[in-house]
């Protein structure tokens, strides 16, 4: 390939976060899809999850976000993240990892 033909690209990913069940952590780390959308905030956020949930951490291309069926919700300022609502398929095309659980 000549240089006149190289092109670089640049993607930004981005990791969101959410708290899930045993279960839905095995699926999500396997790619299978859940039967319903989750919500992933941008952030670890202890007090937003029950003590025994797992929390998994999804890294995905930023333009992802703006694909069909995803929602971003009105999050308050003060909260300091932000948060979508994923559709069940849309984590499974990418990395879902669990991560040590944050304590409050």
């Amino acid at each position: 390939m000549s240089a006149e033909n190289w092109v670089e690209a640049t993607i930004t990913l981005v990791r969101l976060f959410t708290p899930v069940s045993p279960d839905e952590a095995d699926a999500l780390e396997h790619g299978m899809p859940l039967g319903q959308p989750l919500y992933w905030i941008t952030q670890l956020e202890p007090q937003e999850a029950t003590e025994d949930a797992i929390w998994v951490v999804l890294t995905i291309p930023v333009e992802e976000l703006a694909t069909e069926g995803v929602i971003e919700q009105p999050v308050h300022p003060a909260l300091g993240y932000r948060e979508w609502l994923l559709p069940p398929g849309l984590p499974g095309r990418f990395a879902v990892e669990r991560i040590v659980r944050p304590t409050a």
